[in-house]
């Protein structure tokens, strides 16, 4: 396809092609002439084009927490296995203290609030189109649930309950209890599992799950009051209320 444009002395060129609806049809050189003054410039650009579903394309883990490893998978149509390229801000990844390269995928080792700035994208060795750019976002967090949601247990048992929610893809987990005389609130965990182990009366009271985003700054907090009973008393007065019952 040629382009011709007739300019006035003096005056700067700028010329702009629009292609609507493009399909691989539209690929190949294009070519604006220049006239002036009786004689020609030519400048040309080559546009390739590919259909979207044969791009290679970035998936990422949500749940990630602060300095834990992202994982990015880089996942391909073509039905050769080839080796995947990636690159940081347009800068080729090569394995060293902060990445790990895999066959198909990009492990960041310690995920830090600063990689939200980067651009990250992949493409096969010996193939031209790189996958669409991916950036680090946030989601969440969102409601908190537990598992399992207890709010009994016994005395000398281990408690293992999990603090969830959706948020993404790094974000930070935090236990703590209430103190009962004091009021005060004491860190118990640092990630998403609240474990005790050889549980006491002591351990029984108001516990407290923050989940924060680090990337947007948003937290949301859950509440769950934890009752300690003794095994021996809680069956006997389970037993002693069945006799009433059967009298």
């Amino acid at each position: 396809m040629r382009v011709y444009v007739e300019i006035s002395p003096g005056k700067a060129l700028n010329v702009t092609l629009n292609l609507l609806n493009i399909t691989t049809n539209d690929a190949g050189i294009y070519t604006v002439t220049k006239l002036f003054d009786s004689k020609e410039f030519n400048d040309s650009v080559v546009l390739r084009t590919i259909e979207e579903s044969m791009l290679p394309r970035i998936d990422v883990a949500r749940h990630i927490t602060v300095d834990s490893p992202l994982v990015l998978q880089c996942v391909s149509s073509s039905s050769v296995e080839r080796k995947i390229i990636w690159k940081c801000n347009s800068s080729l990844i090569d394995n060293h203290d902060k990445y790990s390269l895999n066959t198909d995928s990009l492990t960041i080792k310690k995920l830090t609030a600063g990689d939200q700035f980067n651009l990250y994208t992949c493409l096969e060795q010996g193939r031209e189109f790189e996958s669409d750019p991916y950036r680090i976002k946030s989601s969440g967090p969102g409601d908190i649930w537990f598992t399992p949601n207890l709010t009994v247990v016994f005395e000398h048992e281990s408690l293992n309950i999990s603090c969830n929610s959706e948020c993404g893809p790094l974000c930070e987990w935090e236990w703590t209890k209430t103190d009962t005389q004091s009021g005060l609130e004491k860190a118990v965990s640092g990630g998403t599992m609240l474990q005790i182990s050889n549980i006491t009366k002591l351990d029984a009271g108001k516990y407290s799950c923050k989940v924060q985003n680090i990337l947007s700054g948003s937290s949301f907090v859950r509440n769950m009051s934890l009752d300690v009973k003794r095994k021996d008393y809680y069956m006997t007065t389970t037993i002693f209320q069945r006799d009433i019952e059967s009298n």
